[in-house]
């Protein structure tokens, strides 16, 4: 089981209710170039595979990085989901290791 595949099944077992959206990028991320903006892209680009994880808070949080950006506009409940989702995905990779 590939990387993607067994973070997608950790991910869903440790959070059911969370919705996911796994993507696997083409070409190093340059055909979604947004995929590009955070750092696994230079992994990509020297040969690593890497896994890169979003909310896409920029695309639909008009808060995100500006002085608006307080704990008032941060949803708790739906962090603590990925929190749980993205441990279980961890702890799921590690045991295949």
């Amino acid at each position: 089981m590939g990387a993607l595949a067994g973070f997608v099944a950790g991910a869903r077992a440790a959070a059911p209710d969370l919705p996911l959206v796994p993507y696997r990028t083409r070409l190093r991320g340059w055909l979604l170039p947004l995929t590009r903006l955070s750092d696994n892209a230079s992994f990509w680009d020297a040969g690593y595979p890497a896994l890169m994880l979003t909310d896409t808070a920029f695309l639909r949080n008009p808060h995100y990085h500006r002085a608006s950006d307080t704990s008032a506009t941060l949803d708790y409940g739906f962090m603590a989901s990925v929190t749980e989702a993205t441990a279980g995905a961890v702890a799921r990779l590690a045991d295949a290791t």
